[in-house]
């Protein structure tokens, strides 16, 4: 079982948001509730993997070169990867519970979570690594917004309210004297997020890759780079698994494992990288000449690189209850 059981009375910011997904989890496993079994690494075996093919979702941006650069290494495991892509956490969370998809690409906060409200998840590796310039916070030039002081009373877009970014926005805030709660943050899908500025139905968003040039292209201005400071160098999201699923494919899992670090050195290859922009997501090339290359993960991920991100949510009020992210660690296994 994992360290931490779910919380009874703790109310933060995602439990509406993951409660059908909660329901369905429990309703799946018969109402057993609290975490479950991270299996260790020691005695699987990455070249022989129960289920050939998986499918994973995750964003269709630069922050997923790392799994479609990894293809070529899983296919030396004989393991497949397949997709889908996300259009918001919610969803994903929903889909790698009711089994739809095998691998979710996540903020590990949101994994934790959903692990303290009764839900069967570990996390098996690291995507990438936050640096400056690369997901900004940006507002319209008329907005009289200069500053995230200046969103007191303001609607902020972003692909989940409470993902990553709004999280970090909410440190920023707080760290700032202005309280969190104050702001409102509304769920924009990333198709939406240009459209949903433009248009005023909010106030700013998120932003990243060609969304980020579309934007300033119209004027757009950055108030708040979610990779700079105190969150640089940070993995900001994961892979993670049911624990259903890593129990009935230890090997498959460990397959992945291996796999994906090698998909994150070739990422870290900007050739490589402009190659998946161009062939993967459509982009033109003034698109991709103005997009900062992700820092994808290369190394076993350890529970430094995720774990500050939650207790930042304790310093802030939006978490109640510790939670040790070892807890929901899948081991790298040394066989690769």
């Amino acid at each position: 079982m994992h360290t931490t059981n779910a919380r009874p009375t703790s109310r933060s910011l995602v439990t509406i948001a993951l409660g059908a997904v909660v329901a369905l989890a429990l309703s799946a496993c018969g109402g057993d509730s609290g975490g479950g079994t991270t299996a260790p690494a020691a005695d699987v075996d990455p070249h022989a993997p129960e289920q050939t093919t998986v499918t994973g979702s995750m964003y269709e941006n630069a922050i997923s070169a790392q799994w479609f650069l990894a293809q070529p290494a899983a296919e030396e495991y004989g393991l497949t990867l397949d997709h889908i892509w996300q259009t918001d956490g919610a969803a994903g969370l929903a889909q790698l519970v009711s089994g739809d998809i095998d691998i979710l690409q996540s903020a590990p906060a949101r994994i934790a979570d959903a692990v303290m409200q009764g839900v069967d998840l570990s996390i098996i590796a690291g995507t990438y690594q936050s640096g400056p310039d690369f997901a900004t916070l940006l507002v319209m030039p008329d907005s009289g917004i200069s500053d995230i002081a200046d969103l007191e009373g303001k609607k902020v877009g972003m692909p989940s309210p409470v993902g990553i970014w709004a999280n970090r926005l909410r440190k920023a805030l707080f760290d700032a004297g202005v309280d969190p709660n104050s702001v409102e943050f509304v769920q924009v899908p990333f198709g939406d997020i240009a459209a949903s500025l433009q248009r005023g139905t909010v106030d700013a968003v998120g932003s990243q890759g060609a969304v980020t040039e579309q934007l300033t292209a119209a004027g757009a201005e950055e108030i708040f780079d979610f990779g700079e400071g105190e969150f640089e160098g940070r993995v900001e999201n994961i892979w993670a698994v049911t624990d259903d699923f890593l129990k009935k494919n230890p090997n498959t899992v460990a397959a992945f494992q291996c796999s994906i670090l090698k998909g994150g050195e070739a990422a870290n290859v900007r050739e490589n990288a402009e190659s998946y922009f161009r062939d993967t997501l459509g982009w033109d090339d003034a698109t991709i000449d103005t997009t900062v290359s992700v820092v994808a993960v290369t190394k076993p991920l350890t529970t430094d690189q995720i774990q500050q991100d939650f207790d930042d949510l304790i310093d802030i009020g939006v978490e109640s209850q510790e939670f040790d992210m070892s807890s929901i660690m899948v081991p790298q296994p040394d066989n690769c």
